[in-house]
C-alpha cells in the first residue's frame, strides 16, 4: 500500500510495477530497488486481492522466479506477510 505524501501530494511506495498480467486473475510484479519483491493477486470476480512475497514462499528467492511461478505461489491477506 502507497502511503501518500503530504508535500508533494504524490504517493510513495518502495515498490515499483515490473510486471502486470490481466486476466480472469490479475497479477501485478512488484520489486524495491533492494530486490525485494510482491506479487499482488486480484481477482476481479469476487473483489478479493491477497499478496505473496518471499515470507510465505521462502524458497522463491528472487523476482526473476517468483514472476514465472506467480500462479502457484502461495497468496495470503496483505497483514499476514512480512518483510514489507
Amino acid at each position: 500500500m502507497a502511503v501518500r505524501n503530504s508535500l508533494s501530494g504524490l504517493y510513495d511506495s518502495a515498490y515499483a510495477v515490473s510486471d502486470l498480467e490481466e486476466a480472469a486473475t490479475t497479477y501485478i510484479g512488484k520489486m524495491t530497488d533492494k530486490g525485494i519483491w510482491q506479487v499482488q493477486k486480484y481477482i476481479p470476480a469476487t473483489g478479493v486481492f491477497s499478496y505473496a512475497n518471499r515470507s510465505v514462499n521462502p524458497t522463491v528467492l528472487d523476482y526473476a522466479s517468483a514472476w514465472p511461478a506467480r500462479a502457484t505461489l502461495n497468496y495470503v491477506p496483505y497483514q499476514d506477510m512480512t518483510g514489507i
